[in-house]
């Protein structure tokens, strides 16, 4: 694809560092009215953007380490540059994430809403960052014979990242026009569904699965039950 997009003697421009870091940048910018509504200070918003920074990386890393056959572990945990580089699972940096604000959270007494509020973001500037992986040519699909299929590692491949970059896009519209009480459910469920498929089109399968399911198919059907379940418990309980 076109990991490097600009290149000169004394500077090289690559996609997806820049595409991720422009995805931060939205985010970071994105959210800050979210806490200001809240009466978060400067200091307490940095420590919570940044602390969803570092927990997010490592967690998407670890997530690939837990999943990535031995082989591939023990090439990934000894090279320095596996830390700083590509090899990430979205839905581990997700859980660590959320671990990182339930944790403020409750060390704070401070509301989770302004996290919840920022769900449209999030799907946003992941969409733009799927499109960061298909110029890099990372989280490739299987090999098609489709006519939109692209050539990528050497055989015609399902652009899995364009895929799930438009449907993120989807879920950024539906999120903007739901109430605050469905915006968690709405995006766990719309996410978690969309990436549980296209999951079955996906063709790098250094991420590791279990009989047959990959490792982020089974955490999102564990979601995916959990949130229907909260579901059903409100609907009984107020019936």
């Amino acid at each position: 694809m076109y990991p490097i997009l600009w290149e000169a003697s004394s500077l090289t421009l690559y996609s997806y560092p820049l595409i991720i870091g422009l995805c931060w940048g939205i985010a970071y910018q994105g959210a800050r009215p979210f806490f200001i509504e809240e009466n978060y200070n400067s200091l307490n918003y940095n420590l919570i953007f940044w602390g969803i920074f570092l927990f997010a990386w490592l967690g998407a890393k670890v997530l690939f380490l837990i999943a990535a056959p031995m082989p591939i572990y023990q090439r990934a945990f000894q090279n320095p540059s596996f830390w700083l580089g590509g090899g990430f699972v979205f839905l581990g940096g997700m859980i660590f994430a959320a671990i990182y604000m339930c944790v403020f959270c409750a060390t704070f007494k401070t509301s989770l809403r302004p996290f919840v509020s920022c769900l449209p973001l999030l799907a946003f500037c992941h969409g733009l960052g799927r499109i960061g992986c298909f110029l890099a040519g990372c989280c490739y699909g299987r090999e098609t014979d489709l006519p939109w299929g692209i050539y990528l590692h050497e055989a015609h491949r399902h652009p899995t990242q364009l895929y799930e970059s438009l449907g993120l896009f989807l879920i950024y519209f539906l999120l903007r026009k739901i109430s605050y009480q469905k915006l968690l459910i709405t995006y766990l469920i719309s996410y978690c569904c969309l990436r549980f498929v296209i999951e079955f089109y996906r063709g790098d399968l250094i991420r590791g699965a279990w009989y047959g399911i990959s490792t982020s198919q089974w955490i999102c059907l564990i979601v995916i039950l959990f949130s229907l379940s909260v579901l059903a418990f409100k609907k009984a309980k107020y019936v």
